[in-house]
């Protein structure tokens, strides 16, 4: 390898462990485990063909030339910058690559995206391409020659080269990619088939999972597969009771390994029908297309099938299993679902645009598209079918075997299994899915390829937990087919769906059908409205105009509520109804997330509890954005980059915040970053206030202010109150920080920014706006904007109706802002000047200790124990409570003060009485619970925070 020039001599930091293998031609393979490396890489997401798919395009060909590069990743360098990460350890030394190997997690995608470089303009039409293997294929002996002449000049041209003992010319059956092709159709390879007649029973759980690898990826010729090998299924699939309960591998509760009769008698009959397996036929798109459908009480069944040349030849198999719901559905409604399903789902691209005849054993089915009485789901499924083209015919149960044997088929799937197989695979497939997660894997029975084994998100399981952004980590992927679909499978958005796109207000009695959530959704009728097949709700906002909201499914409820709330820094229950509603719609959605901010575990653990008694509370007052700008230092527990203090920068009028981490708070750093990241890219203030620390009050902070023009303010000594602004952004960041997952607060540093972004997108209190708006003129956007394709800023006809526009919003926002926020002053003086009532227990409630006594910074640390206490009793005249651990334990006596109640894990009650509804409002809402404050200065013209007190509803044990 090193006199090939593949790899050279290295002296990096870096070091894999090698592993070598045999290849199918007796020669080696170097395999580095790059299990650390890949960890740390950015997944490339340029997909792999779909085998099934990329196959069926040889339909009609007669020739056929298998082309294979001679050690393909070799032929791709490595960039110089990057070869001291490949360094892989051996007897003879340490060495690093300068052509790519293999083990890297990107190198399929990087070499799938050369070759189509090289020949996409070919593909599917002259050849196939999967990695380094090619397949050219023609209809005649001429054309073929040619094909192939265009091929080697591309490759000349890119300087690839082949192994000419691995090519096959003009053949008229070739192998590729595990299968033979030929004119006649697809067919198994008898060689690796073979394999399995003399494969030994297995012993372990691993072998099975072996075993059902490799018959796996021959399934789509074996009928009724997945009934076959249920038994072998059922062997693999665990506890269930282990499932429920979410608990880890290796907990001593695993599925003792049992061999029985019904698994030997299908290991025996899968050996069998692997070794006789037919000829699936090519579609010919010319010719109609036979659809088999067929149900049961297991499953749904269908075959995709042709007649040519006088004899119906098989296309495809398919079948899926039953959802608990689909199992109580009669047989009438089963035989329609089995036919939505596959010409809806299963095989849309091959019948959409043609005509194609179905035939099924279930005669009241011919009438379902004309004369038959359906309900609300029934009507669903016949518009979904009306823009396909086909009759149904009615042929025997005894007559259609093919489509009644496959829908007895079980709803389990290899793959599935496989992702948690730690065996060695070779991937041959995969799909991206979402930020570029590949999912879908098919496994080839290769004994020369080692894959390490990875987890669902594509991450090694033996590397640390991957950087997960604020807002995205639990977004899924969408795309406007998903979101129409699930919008028509929701059980309340699809009625009012099918009638809104007919545009028929339902009648009283089709009302009865919808439930309880659906009636509220009729009750928007005028405010709903279809944008291509997707229903919205339109509503009107002072200051964005009319919003449109997408009515959300149910089934994204909680991944929305996680990205807006759990992802974005556990905010308030109003600015997290705010942001959603800025977004979404759902019935009962204030109830929903009013519920799950109350219940959400780390903010329990958390939040602070109210402050007490104050002075009198005396703001001051700012007109305009930068205008007096607030920086503070924030010091943190020191993060796994050494960083332990954040300067945080605010702007008084805007309440915009930024907050930029650094080693230390010398003066030197405190002028670096304010002149580099605050005053370079948003200007120069008025007025700069600060408390009275040496960083602050140092020659070179002041020498700064006055070469710019800058008027330096200070708070009074010890009084932090003065500087207001920021210490409530402190507040509300430590907050945010600390409702990260213990895991990830070593590195708290990394998710600095996105939180503050967060927090600026959110409408404050004081001010009615977001301190993105006022600071900038405009409204933020967000990821989950971009993901659900939802507007997010008004069109302008030109610079000068832009500039004009953008005055005419400033100056009415800032006159609001200003009104807003002088009542808001008034409205928290109030409040402030106020006595603190301490909160009134009562046996039986459920509540949290304060967290005390706990040595060295603890700043992000949780404020409140996590383990729930049961109050026992009230000392008469006293604020002082005797609780009792909730699972049993020693009674302590606890003042007021060190006790909150406990709102997550619920305990049902009886009788509850439902929370209040939003209403149907025509402006939506935006505000914290922990209300944004306003500063106080005692006659010296500084600043002080207060908090508006929230009381929480009481929860007692039934």
């Amino acid at each position: 390898m090193e006199t090939a020039g593949a790899i050279r001599p290295s002296k990096s930091a870096y070091a894999s462990p090698v592993v070598v293998v045999t290849k199918k031609d007796g020669s080696l393979r170097l395999c580095i485990d790059y299990r650390k490396l890949n960890a740390c890489s950015t997944r490339d997401a340029f997909p792999l063909p779909r085998i099934e798919e990329a196959l069926e395009a040889l339909g009609q060909a007669k020739y056929f030339s298998t082309l294979d590069l001679t050690s393909g990743y070799w032929q791709v360098e490595v960039a110089e910058h990057d070869r001291h990460k490949t360094a892989f350890s051996t007897p003879m030394g340490l060495f690093e690559a300068n052509r790519m190997p293999f083990g890297l997690q990107n190198a399929p995608s990087t070499f799938q995206r050369l070759m189509t470089c090289c020949f996409g303009d070919l593909n599917f039409t002259h050849l196939l391409i999967y990695l380094d293997d090619l397949i050219i294929f023609s209809k005649t002996f001429e054309e073929h020659l040619e094909r192939l002449q265009l091929v080697f000049i591309r490759l000349q041209e890119h300087g690839l080269k082949l192994k000419p003992s691995k090519c096959q010319l003009v053949r008229k059956e070739v192998q590729y990619l595990g299968h033979f092709v030929s004119a006649e159709g697809i067919r198994t390879d008898p060689e690796k088939v073979s394999r399995v007649k003399g494969w030994a029973r297995p012993s372990n759980r691993r072998e099975v999972l072996q075993f059902l690898g490799f018959t796996g990826y021959y399934r789509r010729y074996v009928k009724g597969y997945s009934t076959l090998a249920a038994p072998l299924y059922r062997l693999t699939s665990g506890d269930p009771r282990k499932k429920k309960r979410g608990l880890q591998k290796g907990s001593g509760l695993e599925k003792p390994f049992c061999w029985t009769n019904d698994c030997e008698e299908a290991f025996q009959v899968l050996k069998e029908r692997l070794t006789t397996a037919p000829v699936l036929g090519y579609p010919d798109y010319s010719l109609p297309f036979v659809l088999q459908t067929d149900a049961s009480g297991v499953g749904l069944g269908a075959v995709l099938a042709q007649v040519q040349g006088g004899t119906e030849r098989v296309i495809a198999y398919a079948s899926r299993g039953l959802s608990p719901p689909e199992t109580r559905y009669p047989a009438h409604k089963l035989e329609f679902l089995a036919l939505k399903w596959a010409v809806t789902d299963k095989f849309y691209d091959h019948l959409y645009g043609r005509r194609f005849s179905v035939l099924t054993d279930n005669n009241p089915l011919k009438y379902v598209m004309t004369s038959a009485k359906l309900d609300a789901t029934g009507q669903r499924w016949v518009a979904q079918l009306s823009i396909f083209d086909f009759d149904v015919q009615y042929r025997r149960g005894q007559n259609n075997l093919n489509a009644d044997a496959l829908s007895r088929m079980s709803n389990q799937e290899v793959t599935r299994v496989l992702l948690t197989c730690p065996q060695q695979v070779k991937v041959v497939e995969q799909r991206p899915e979402g930020g570029g997660h590949n999912q879908e894997l098919e496994s080839v029975p290769e004994e020369d390829v080692v894959v390490v084994k990875v987890s669902e998100t594509g991450q090694s399981l033996e590397s640390g937990e991957p950087y997960r952004g604020v807002g995205t980590a639990s977004l899924p992927a969408m795309t406007t087919q998903e979101i129409r679909a699930g919008q028509t499978d929701d059980p309340v958005i699809g009625p009012v769906l099918y009638f809104k796109s007919r545009n028929q207000k339902p009648s009283r009695s089709e009302r009865v059908g919808v439930g309880e959530k659906g009636g509220l959704l009729l009750k928007e009728w005028r405010r709903l409205a279809l944008r291509n097949g997707i229903l919205y709700r339109h509503v009107r906002d002072c200051q964005r105009g009319v919003v449109e909201q997408l009515i959300l499914p149910e089934k994204l409820h909680t991944s929305v509520k996680i990205a807006l709330h759990d992802d974005s820094g556990h905010l308030g229950f109003e600015r997290t109804l705010q942001m959603i509603r800025e977004r979404f719609y759902w019935p009962r959605m204030f109830q929903e997330i009013k519920a799950w901010c109350e219940q959400c575990e780390r903010c329990c653990l958390r939040k602070t509890p109210t402050a007490g008694l104050r002075t009198p509370l005396v703001s001051i007052h700012s007109s305009a954005p930068m205008e007096l700008v607030c920086i503070d230092f924030l010091s943190l527990e020191k993060s796994k980059g050494g960083i332990e203090n954040v300067l945080i920068v605010t702007d008084h009028f805007s309440r915009y915040a930024q907050a930029y981490p650094t080693k230390d708070q010398k003066a030197d750093t405190v002028a670096k970053v304010l002149w580099r990241n605050f005053f370079c890219r948003f200007g120069f203030p008025v007025k700069l206030h600060a408390d009275q620390g040496r960083n602050f009050e140092s020659t070179v902070v002041k020498e700064l202010c006055k070469c710019v023009g800058i008027t330096k303010t200070r708070t009074t000594p010890y009084h932090p109150q003065g500087n207001g602004t920021t210490e409530r952004f402190n507040r509300t960041l430590l907050n945010m920080l600390g409702t990260l997952e213990p895991h990830l607060k070593p590195r708290w540093h990394e998710y600095v920014d996105a939180m503050t972004h967060a927090y600026n997108c959110t409408r404050h209190d004081s001010t009615g706006y977001t301190p993105y708006y006022l600071m900038f003129g405009r409204h933020p956007r967000l990821p989950v904007d971009l993901i659900f394709g939802l507007p997010t800023a008004n069109k302008s006809g030109g610079y000068s109706d832009y500039v004009q526009t953008l005055h005419d919003c400033l100056s009415q926002a800032y006159t609001q802002a200003s009104q807003t926020s002088r009542q808001a002053k008034e409205q928290q003086k109030k409040y402030y000047d106020r006595k603190a009532v301490s909160h009134i227990f009562h046996p039986g409630d459920r509540v949290l200790v304060k967290v005390c006594h706990v040595e060295g910074r603890q700043k992000l640390g949780d404020r409140w124990e996590s383990r729930p206490y049961i109050v026992v009793k009230k000392q008469p005249h006293l604020p002082v409570y005797v609780v009792q651990p909730e699972n049993g334990g020693t009674e302590r006596v606890l003042h007021s003060n060190l006790l909150t109640q406990c709102m997550f894990l619920p305990v049902e009650q009886a009788g509850v009485v439902p929370m209040e509804e939003e209403g149907s409002d025509t402006e939506t809402r935006g505000a914290g619970t922990e209300k944004d404050t306003e500063e106080k200065s005692e006659g010296d013209g500084t600043e002080e925070k207060s908090t508006k007190k929230s009381a929480a509803p009481k929860q007692t044990i039934v």
